[in-house]
């Protein structure tokens, strides 16, 4: 009786060293799943096309295309801002909040679009072209 006593408590004693050696290496993995996702990817630009007019807010992602199709062509005038150059948001949009040149492409859009207003239209290294209205 006695023997049996000790054989489940070494049994015993054996699967809690076990479920705890198991669950040591299950957190490990998992703290190694959060670190993985935490590692940004990098950012790659595309083109994107303004498709609103002069009136339309250049900095909403939604007046963003990624085809220039059905759009006035770029460069003939300086009226609004036509193509840009900023990564895709993962929604098929451009990512507005993206760094580039310590700043923003939200920003750089911005600078861009009141340089029109200035009647000093002037690129960046996010807004590549105007065009007309």
């Amino acid at each position: 009786m006695g023997t049996l006593k000790i054989n489940r408590l070494r049994t015993g004693m054996l699967l809690s060293f076990f479920l705890l050696i198991g669950t040591f290496f299950a957190v490990k993995a998992m703290e190694k799943k959060e670190f993985e996702k935490t590692v940004s990817q990098p950012l790659v630009n595309q083109t994107w096309y303004f498709t609103g007019s002069a009136s339309d807010n250049p900095e909403l992602a939604s007046n963003y295309s990624s085809s220039p199709a059905g759009l006035p062509t770029c460069g003939l005038a300086q009226e609004v801002i036509c193509q840009i150059n900023a990564p895709d948001d993962g929604t098929g949009k451009p990512k507005m909040d993206a760094p580039v040149d310590g700043t923003s492409i939200q920003l750089q859009i911005r600078a861009a679009h009141q340089s029109i207003i200035n009647n000093n239209p002037a690129t960046n290294s996010t807004v590549l072209e105007f065009r007309a209205e």
